[in-house]
């Protein structure tokens, strides 16, 4: 489910009590924490209803290496070429 301007610019992604968000990121989206592998198409979709596309989005930060966190981190690194920050212990 998304849940649009949760705060100004910050857009809420929720699916199976696991959350990830949307951050407009000047003309681009920073997506905070990337949810579970399943959310790909709740991203997908939710970029659509926010009238972007995954071109939009600028990067991924993850809060941590919770398999919950970073489900599609590695597949939106390979398909659209993000990047991926994280804390080093995250590695």
């Amino acid at each position: 489910m998304l849940t649009a301007n949760v705060a100004e610019g910050v857009h809420l992604l929720t699916a199976a009590n696991v959350n990830c968000y949307l951050v407009e990121d000047g003309p681009g989206l920073l997506l905070v924490d990337t949810g579970l592998p399943a959310m790909w198409g709740l991203l997908m979709q939710s970029l659509t209803e926010l009238g972007r596309r995954p071109q939009d989005l600028t990067g991924i930060v993850l809060t941590h290496a919770h398999f919950d966190h970073l489900g599609c981190a590695a597949r939106l690194r390979l398909e659209f070429g993000l990047t991926v920050w994280a804390d080093r212990a995250t590695h």
